[in-house]
């Protein structure tokens, strides 16, 4: 009886593996199975790519890879490059060098002592002189600063001499890029810009009202001197909150007037 068994589980076991190896073979042919890819133009024009039969009512192409790109640029180093290239990259570089030279004079400069003896401010206010990045600066203000940005209400006098060297721009581009900035501010509102007729200077400004959170209403002032035979830029900002305006306005005109520009 115990033999038996042992018989019936041993031909169980071999019908097993028997069929095991059957679907093993099966899956192996039908995964060795070349793939045969079709192209299918739908109704409404569009070329789809399938494995299977097309869609009816759609047209029927065979598929052919796409053929590689011929490489018709050869890529060459530094040192491969004939001397006919050289003259070229070399000619490029002096007209940009040539393009970027500056016309400036330090000498035909306003200084800055200069305009500091010409600030025409009340007696209680304080006169400051600050170096600001690629320029300098003159502050003005009822209350003495530790730095020229945290100028709440005053005047701001700033000199950027020979923009050329230190922007890489003329000085009326220079003064343009600072009108961008603030003409694009989300938070100002311009109000009013115009030219002012000069002697030397090109001369515009821009009056504009900037919101602050939780803080009064800005009324600002930015007159822009450029005096493009030189390469230099000045730039003369007064400010105070709107509530005050009227009352500082005066000292403001007072400085715009008597400033050595």
């Amino acid at each position: 009886m115990y033999q038996e068994n042992v018989s019936k589980k041993i031909l169980t076991y071999k019908k097993q593996c028997t069929l095991l190896l059957f679907l093993l073979l099966i899956t192996t042919s039908v995964s060795a199975k070349k793939l045969k890819l079709r192209t299918c133009t739908l109704s409404d024009g569009q070329v789809v790519l399938m494995d299977k039969a097309c869609p009816v009512n759609s047209q029927v192409g065979t598929y052919k890879k796409p053929a590689k790109k011929a490489q018709t640029q050869n890529k060459r180093h530094w040192h491969q490059q004939s001397a006919t290239e050289a003259p070229k990259k070399q000619s490029k570089i002096n007209r940009q060098t040539s393009n970027s030279r500056s016309k400036h004079n330090s000498e035909l400069s306003i200084n800055l002592n200069t305009l500091l003896a010409s600030v025409k401010a009340p007696s209680s206010w304080y006169v400051q002189s600050f170096s600001v990045p690629k320029g300098d600066a003159i502050t003005v203000s009822p209350k003495r600063l530790i730095r020229p940005n945290s100028l709440k209400t005053g005047a701001t006098i700033k000199r950027f001499a020979n923009t050329v060297k230190n922007f890489k721009k003329p000085a009326f581009s220079v003064a343009i890029d600072m009108f961008h900035q603030i003409r694009f501010d989300e938070n100002i509102e311009l109000t009013e810009s115009e030219f002012i007729a000069h002697s030397k200077f090109k001369v515009f400004n821009v009056h504009y009202q900037k919101k602050r959170q939780r803080q009064h209403t800005l009324k600002i002032v930015v007159q822009f001197y450029v005096d493009e035979d030189n390469d230099d830029l000045y730039v003369v900002q007064f400010q105070a909150p709107k509530t005050h305006w009227s009352r500082l306005n005066p000292i403001k005109n007072q400085l715009f007037t008597h400033i050595n520009l």
